[in-house]
């Protein structure tokens, strides 16, 4: 689970900025928040609001290229090839990325920061939390095919086969090196955390058991929605157009007064893909645990329906066993109305066209039993849209 998340120089965002769920005792005011193992109080939820082009989706694009960069960069991206995934500030090209993730696992805390500058791993750490402060497991920095190792207490685990391999992977991160190839067990760490985002179309093919979930919340939103069902048709191939090969299609039931029907995934409205789309990846954070990221969770989808999504999965503790986060961004205020003043972040650009966000909470006067919704269309908060008609 994350405790706060920072990034600096990154597309729009020039200083550093952070999202943080941790949240006081006085503040835990529903089931959209809970306690660790490590005694810290956390939310379950955060919402993102803000103008067009603010910065929104840099935000959660940030979280999720240095989750994807922090734990896969070994085994996704070909040897030595830059990392371009993002761009630094207009201004500031010469400058680092900079990252850095607070988080839990196995019920402990630690911290993880990273650094890149053109496509490329220049800097990395990790520390445990103990007592009172973070204590280093291992801090180094790159510079071409050169791994400096600043510090690092498991370092003799390496053989100087093992070493040899990382350091000829500039454009891997240490803790991918050790997640894939077996080692971070001997750190004592997992992963950072499992999550999700909907950066990506739908997946193919979803496990039959989240099917049957996914079916179960459908039917509550009165669609005529009456469950899945598969079927197998012959397509050519793409290599050889004159052979054919098996396609497994996902079909969608439907009741009717005048008779029952069947349309592939592919015909449904964009409304009912975008439900199955969403309810697929966050399902997967629920049953394990971890983070949901989407960015414009409302997409095509009613706004009561996306409402009734997020406090039955996120806010429920009889769902929500393993403390599932998530974090979206929304142009829809009603979906503030749910939330406490320290789920809220707005977000805007200054003078400078540099993204900034503050959470609601640091706004002064702000109670929670405020309605949210109103004061925001309001402008109370910021973070509108100023429109001047010519």
């Amino acid at each position: 689970m994350i405790k706060s998340f920072s990034v600096s120089n990154y597309n729009s965002i020039k200083e550093k900025q952070t999202v943080s769920f941790e949240i006081l005792p006085k503040d835990m005011l529903d089931d959209s928040s809970f306690q660790t193992k490590c005694g810290n109080n956390l939310n379950s939820i955060i919402a993102i609001i803000g103008n067009n082009s603010a910065g929104k989706s840099n935000i959660l694009k940030a979280l999720s290229d240095l989750l994807i960069i922090a734990q896969n960069s070994y085994s996704l991206f070909s040897a030595n090839n830059p990392i371009f995934v993002f761009l630094p500030f207009i201004t500031a090209k010469n400058e680092n990325t900079a990252f850095e993730i607070i988080f839990e696992t196995n019920n402990k805390e630690y911290k993880y920061k990273l650094e890149m500058n053109s496509g490329n791993i220049c800097y990395e750490y990790l520390g445990i939390h103990n007592k009172r402060a973070f204590s280093t497991i291992y801090e180094i920095t790159k510079e071409k095919d050169k791994v400096n190792f600043l510090g690092w207490k498991f370092e003799k685990k390496l053989n100087d086969i093992d070493r040899k391999r990382f350091e000829e992977r500039t454009n891997s991160t240490l803790f991918s090196f050790l997640l894939n190839t077996g080692h971070l067990a001997s750190i004592g760490v997992k992963e950072i955390i499992n999550f999700r985002y909907n950066f990506r179309t739908l997946p193919v093919e979803i496990k039959e058991d989240r099917l049957n979930k996914i079916s179960q919340i459908m039917k509550n939103f009165d669609l005529g929605f009456d469950g899945f069902s598969c079927t197998t048709i012959q397509q050519p191939r793409k290599e050889n157009p004159l052979e054919s090969e098996s396609k497994k299609i996902l079909l969608l039931n439907h009741k009717t007064k005048k008779g029952n029907f069947s349309l592939p995934f592919d015909l449904e409205s964009d409304g009912t893909q975008k439900i199955i789309f969403l309810l697929n990846k966050l399902l997967a954070v629920i049953e394990t645990g971890g983070i949901a990221i989407c960015d414009e969770i409302e997409s095509s989808i009613h706004p009561y329906l996306i409402k009734n999504i997020i406090n039955n999965l996120f806010a429920n503790k009889e769902i929500n066993k393993n403390n599932a986060q998530l974090i979206f961004s929304t142009h829809l205020p009603w979906l503030l109305e749910d939330r406490t003043k320290t789920q809220i972040y707005l977000v805007e650009k200054n003078e400078k066209l540099s993204t900034e966000l503050y959470r609601l909470d640091e706004v002064e006067g702000v109670r929670n039993d405020d309605n949210f919704c109103n004061k925001y269309l309001a402008g109370a908060y910021g973070a509108v849209a100023n429109l001047r008609w010519f």
